[in-house]
């Protein structure tokens, strides 16, 4: 399975500097970059972790048939499917539909099948005349726009043919993850704890220089129904 992208997301940023700032509760412009910046990088560290992209884009996507009528795409939700080929031929668009855009699903009545055939085993195999009967994958080719609208291209009016706003819980994520970031931003990486006279402050690991601050429990807990689902 591979995927090209045809054209990318627009924007990647899951949540605002003006959301952000109300969440902490700052009026001042003061640490205006900074929100910015861990914005950023909250959102990477999503994408990272969900193993997703959020954003809507443009890809095609060539995969094995499954022998089934449902054929699954890694992208989802489905905005629209442009063109769909069966080893190298288009289909026409009245063979197949979407079946289940949240999952990414295609139904075909006829199938995303196996064709039974002869499979040559390497050139010189072709050349002297000796195949093996068997059958192979049928290989399909789809070009479709899925994701949702971020933040920052809220569409209040969701009609047909056009992509959901972002779930709420994926921005939450990114909002708690600037909020833990915001909060520890002073705090000296190497210092794992503080006495404060009989009370002792035990800080979260924090991550290497490597994997810079980790998302914070909260915000995975919100993550945890945006997982990118295993193919297959």
């Amino acid at each position: 399975m591979s995927i090209t992208v045809v054209e990318p997301a627009a924007d990647y940023l899951l949540t605002t500097r003006e959301r952000a700032k109300a969440e902490l509760g700052i009026t001042t412009t003061t640490d205006d970059d900074i929100i910015s910046d861990m914005i950023v990088r909250a959102s990477s560290a999503i994408e990272r972790e969900c193993r997703r992209k959020f954003g809507v884009e443009t890809v095609t996507e060539t995969l094995d048939g499954t022998g089934s009528r449902l054929l699954g795409l890694s992208r989802y939700p489905i905005v629209e499917v442009t063109e769909v080929t069966e080893d190298g031929t288009a289909l026409e668009s009245t063979e197949y539909s979407v079946e289940d855009a949240d999952a990414g699903a295609l139904y075909r009545a006829n199938g995303w099948g196996r064709s039974g055939g002869l499979r040559m085993w390497g050139t010189e195999a072709y050349s002297s005349g000796y195949i093996l009967p068997g059958y192979q994958d049928q290989r399909y080719s789809v070009t479709y726009r899925a994701g949702y609208l971020l933040p920052n291209q809220v569409n209040p009016w969701i009609l047909p043919g056009t992509p959901e706003n972002l779930p709420g819980a994926v921005e939450q994520a990114c909002l708690e993850t600037v909020k833990a970031w915001y909060s520890s931003r002073d705090v000296d990486p190497s210092v794992s704890s503080v006495q404060v006279g009989q009370l002792r402050v035990a800080y979260r690991e924090r991550g290497t220089s490597e994997t810079r601050d980790p998302l914070p429990a909260a915000a995975l807990g919100y993550l945890r129904n945006y997982y990118q689902r295993p193919m297959g």
